[in-house]
């Protein structure tokens, strides 16, 4: 696995004409084989992307159909 930066980039509309631009860096500091590293990375993935879905839940969209029938 490359060691090359990973980052999370979010866009938040705040108002009519505003947004909020949020970028974290996800970094890999745990030692081991590529699927431990890949496995550690996805989980702060996942807990990024949890709390920013938790912090504007009203931008959030599934591309998932849940309604078809």
């Amino acid at each position: 696995m490359k060691n090359v930066p990973m980052l999370f980039v979010t866009v938040m509309k705040t108002a009519a004409k505003k947004y909020h631009i949020s970028v974290h860096q996800i970094d890999c500091d745990i030692e081991g084989n590529i699927r431990s590293k890949a496995s550690a990375l996805a989980e702060k993935y996942v807990k990024l992307l949890e709390d920013t879905v938790r912090k504007h839940p009203a931008q959030w969209y599934n591309y998932f159909d849940f309604w078809e029938s």
